[in-house]
């Protein structure tokens, strides 16, 4: 029995409605490709639904990037430059290792399609999380500020 992969899905509710859409979007494009791995439907061609989903994965991972931390940024979020750093570390290291997989003659899409699901697993369970509840618990604390903010009016007029 396979475990259960960690999914963005359980953060959703929390934090940043924008962000938590676009995990959502990561979510469904890995589990098309997971389930493109798991129906062997990859080949030793680069055109093959694997490397087709992977790399439209890929370059939708670098924009999500860019607009996380843009939201890290805004919300002064203490561990940014953590974060950014396995942001950048993933492009440099699965990215930059899967073209180099692209571009060998005996090219191996599944080895690329596992490193960047490894890595998502890896950064929902553990970076993005963090994250989540980091935004969701800001978010009660603007709200608790809101709701004493609204008493004291109602109390004062």
């Amino acid at each position: 029995m396979a475990s259960k992969k960690q999914s963005h899905a359980d953060d959703a509710l929390r934090g940043d409605a924008w962000i938590s859409g676009q995990h959502r979007t990561i979510d469904r494009m890995a589990a098309e490709l997971r389930a493109i791995l798991s129906a062997r439907l990859t080949c030793q061609c680069h055109g093959c639904p694997g490397n087709q989903t992977a790399e439209q994965l890929a370059t939708y991972l670098q924009i999500h990037f860019q607009n996380q931390e843009s939201i890290m940024r805004l919300h002064e979020y203490p561990k940014l430059d953590q974060h950014k750093a396995e942001h950048d570390r993933f492009i440099a290291e699965v990215l930059t290792r899967a073209v180099q997989l692209c571009r060998r003659e005996t090219y191996d899409s599944r080895a690329k399609c596992r490193s960047i699901l490894q890595w998502l697993d890896h950064h929902a369970a553990g970076p993005d999380h963090e994250l989540s509840e980091f935004l969701s618990h800001g978010n009660r604390r603007e709200a608790a500020r809101t709701a004493a903010a609204r008493q004291t009016l109602v109390a004062s007029g």
